[in-house]
């Protein structure tokens, strides 16, 4: 599996409908789910290393 990619976009595991910028931008809650996948996928890859 390529991780380098999934820093771009949170794997589709725990994120039902796509996130697009808009979304992340006009809304709190897609700000924080944002925050949350890229933690996770920043975490992911530092476990994997």
């Amino acid at each position: 599996m390529i991780f380098s990619e999934s820093l771009l976009e949170p794997p589709n595991d725990h994120v039902e409908v796509p996130i697009t910028l808009e979304n992340e931008t006009t809304t709190p809650v897609g700000q924080v789910e944002l925050r949350v996948t890229r933690q996770k996928c920043i975490k992911n890859v530092g476990l994997r290393r």
